[in-house]
């Protein structure tokens, strides 16, 4: 899983100061399965210490105010039900909204669990009031923003031509982080498209930034994408190398969130290898701290990875659970490249259990929304997938799994989600 963080953009803050205020708004990565990071440190944020709760200082605000919008402060209340920092975020922030300020980081609080359609306003409002005020740096920031939710729902072309804007600005003002930022989500964006040497080539541009800056959150996030690359490319002791440096920065870090996803990587890597006890152990804590922490789109993606687990082990009724449940929760957030592997994993549950037509339809429904997102599935991840699914090739013969895929390239999105969540 990729880790597209949108973590409370602080330059001026301290490490430890920093880390008290984590608010994470997911990273595909692996795939749904592994995270890619999203760092953004704003500029315009200061986090100052304090024993109980983030506390954050304004340290640019427009003069003009405007009203709250309720429908997006009920939004903001409805979310605080999922993690326990989110009302003390959202009591911070309402009163804010007046601001571009407040509106985007309250959009990252909606980000981060799963209100995305919310989430959108919000940054497009800060976007308009940063306009009125003529403030490119601002403009910049939640150009950022946009792109990144963007690219969390599959649609890459405009995440990358609202990058591109926020690039071009801060190359203008002279912002290496906002540069370092936005190479990161691009090298992410490269990621889901298949394109892993872009990928590459934009993290360790966004790793050079961050290591002039000292940024040491940072840092961590793009060595584990950096392993992501590897790991997908087949380069196991790289990825393993790279995934327990970064996680060695994030444990002196003390960031939950940061642990969780690189716990979730280096679970899926052992999956890869096959060892799967070392494998559930890491899934499984990865698993608990984003139920702790709230963060629903990662707490999927570890879902699915343990389910991987458990088919593995041959616990298909454990397995089904899992991805059930990550189902039903990318489902929400209309993730559609998570969806697409979840419908791959469950086909091949079904596979397993000598399931073939519902198999062959779950492979065909994945395999059309790929195509319509432009998100193929890795080589590795085929060959996989080919290796459950051949058995039940060879028990229906060239007709009938013709047929079953061709049923299920024509199931609408909704419908193959359904079809997928039936008993079986």
């Amino acid at each position: 899983m990729i880790e597209h963080v949108a973590r409370h953009h602080d330059v001026k803050g301290t490490v430890r100061e920093r880390q008290r205020l984590r608010v994470a708004d997911k990273k595909a990565d692996r795939r749904t399965r592994i995270g890619v990071d999203r760092l953004c440190h704003h500029p315009w944020r200061q986090i100052e210490p304090d024993q109980n709760a983030p506390r954050i200082t304004l340290t640019s605000q427009p003069r003009r105010r405007e009203s709250v919008l309720p429908g997006l402060a009920a939004a903001a209340l409805i979310a605080a039900a999922y993690t326990p920092w989110l009302p003390y975020l959202f009591s911070r922030y309402a009163s804010d909204l007046s601001y571009w300020t407040g509106r985007l980081k309250l959009g990252e609080v909606l980000q981060l669990v799963g209100q995305w359609t919310e989430a959108e306003e919000l940054y497009r409002q800060a976007l308009e009031l940063a306009e009125q005020l003529g403030d490119r740096s601002a403009q910049a920031w939640c150009q950022t923003a946009m792109g990144e939710l963007l690219r969390k729902q599959s649609l890459y072309a405009e995440a990358s031509a609202w990058l591109e804007r926020a690039r071009a600005a801060f190359e203008e003002l002279g912002d290496q982080a906002g540069v370092g930022q936005v190479l990161h989500w691009a090298g992410t964006l490269a990621w889901n498209q298949g394109d892993y040497e872009a990928a590459r080539t934009r993290y360790n541009e966004s790793l050079v930034i961050r290591r002039q800056l000292g940024d040491e959150d940072c840092i961590a996030r793009l060595l584990s994408n950096l392993g992501l690359v590897a790991h997908y490319q087949g380069d196991y002791g790289s990825a393993r190398k790279l995934y327990e440096e970064s996680l060695e920065i994030r444990n002196q870090l003390g960031d939950k969130w940061a642990i969780a996803v690189s716990l979730n990587n280096l679970g899926y890597l052992a999956i890869e290898q096959g060892d799967y006890e070392t494998a559930r152990t890491q899934l499984e804590a990865a698993v608990g701290l984003q139920r702790e922490i709230g963060d629903r789109w990662y707490l999927a993606n570890a879902l699915n990875n343990l389910g991987n687990v458990a088919r593995a082990q041959g616990n298909y009724s454990e397995a089904r659970t899992l991805y059930e449940e990550g189902l039903t929760i990318n489902s929400e957030l209309g993730a559609e490249e998570a969806i697409a592997y979840l419908l791959e994993d469950i086909g091949g549950l079904a596979a397993l259990q000598g399931q073939a037509e519902r198999a062959l339809r779950l492979a065909g429904a994945a395999e059309v929304l790929r195509e319509a997102i432009g998100a193929p599935l890795p080589a590795a991840e085929k060959a996989t997938l080919e290796r459950l699914l051949e058995p039940v090739r060879q028990k229906l013969g060239d007709e009938a799994v013709t047929l079953a895929i061709a049923e299920g390239r024509a199931m609408p999105l909704e419908q193959a989600i359904d079809y997928a969540l039936q008993a079986d």
